[in-house]
């Protein structure tokens, strides 16, 4: 149960004018889910503090200003579908002006958060939220926000997560569902979500992603710049037997999308970049050993060496109806150059 100590100072009885303090225990939130409309769904567990204070006149509340420290510790959330949030640590506090979030801490699935993050109410309510992870299982996560969203009746409508989880599948092939060192920032207000860094690590390199949703209009818009710096095409391809292409991806891409997160948005996806391959070798092509049966180019064969190692792959390249086009893509090798 909640017991509740405080103290009223200063208090004018003919302004009416005070400061009043008001303190709770730390009470169980067991059973509380009655309570909280998006949790109707889930069972809550933990323990909250609450520390408030309400400055001005008691005669005109609404006009006092009232701020809030909330303390959780060990929240959790569990909803009927396998949805969870455990173990949610950490304060908030609740202003006329701002609000912000201090050393939170919680569970989705495998992965373990830490939060940090700032709104300010004026002109308009915005949040800049700060996360990191040393360890983030994309296909668990998108499974867990799932549930969540669909046992909180959250879920946006326009929100396609069967193509969520399916795109993962696709942009993870070598089965590495785990990426590293999540680090990041997102802001949203005013129909706009902003992600102005976000850094993580995967295949052996280090990816870069900053991204703009525009929500505001009629449809909304996605802009993206994506940095891919030293990514092991091997590791990307372990799932198969014989990898059809080793070596170090290097490539930057700028990318829009008009429209709904469906499974139409890949079609509707478009942009443009460079990439380019070091120190790579194709292992189930052999490019001197097939030009060599070509009878005009016969003495070729003498060259033939089993995978076709290359110092350097680079092109320009457009994205567009779910292909990814190039007119200038260079081959550099010891033995010979391509364009």
């Amino acid at each position: 149960e909640a017991v509740l100590k405080g103290g009223l100072a200063g208090l004018d009885l003919v302004s009416g004018d005070g400061e009043l303090t008001v303190l709770t225990n730390k009470f169980s939130l067991d059973g509380w889910q009655q309570y909280v409309l998006p949790f109707r769904d889930f069972e809550l567990s933990g323990g909250l503090k609450v520390l408030t204070s309400v400055k001005g006149n008691f005669r005109r509340l609404h006009e006092a200003r009232v701020m809030h420290h909330l303390s959780v510790d060990g929240l959790s959330a569990k909803a009927r579908n396998g949805g969870e949030i455990r173990n949610v640590r950490g304060s908030i506090d609740l202003g006329p002006l701002d609000s912000e979030l201090k050393d939170i801490r919680f569970e989705v699935g495998q992965t373990q958060f830490f939060v940090e993050g700032k709104m300010l109410k004026q002109p308009d309510a915005r949040w800049l939220i700060g996360f990191e992870t040393p360890s983030l299982n994309l296909r668990d996560l998108a499974l867990q926000v799932r549930k969540i969203g669909e046992a909180s009746r959250t879920a946006g409508a326009d929100f396609d997560w069967g193509f969520v989880e399916g795109l993962t599948h696709r942009i993870l092939p070598g089965g590495e569902a785990v990426i590293e060192q999540v680090k990041g920032q997102i802001a949203f207000g005013g129909g706009k979500v902003i992600i102005p860094r976000l850094r993580f690590g995967a295949y052996k390199g280090v990816i870069f992603v900053r991204s703009a949703i525009d929500r505001s209009g009629q449809v909304p818009v996605t802009a993206i710049e994506v940095e891919l710096e030293r990514l092991s095409l091997a590791r990307m391809s372990s799932a198969r037997a014989t990898p059809l292409m080793e070596g170090n991806l290097f490539a930057v891409a700028s990318l829009k999308n008009e429209g709904i997160f469906d499974r139409g948005w890949l079609d509707r996806l478009r942009g443009e970049g460079s990439l380019s391959v070091t120190n790579g070798e194709f292992r189930t092509v052999n490019i001197l050993g097939g030009l060599g049966r070509i009878a005009q180019l016969a003495p070729l064969g003498s060259f033939e060496s089993g995978p076709t190692r290359f110092d350097d792959i680079r092109c320009d390249f457009e994205v567009g109806e779910r292909k990814i086009e190039t007119e200038n893509l260079v081959l550099v090798s010891d033995d010979f150059h391509i364009e």
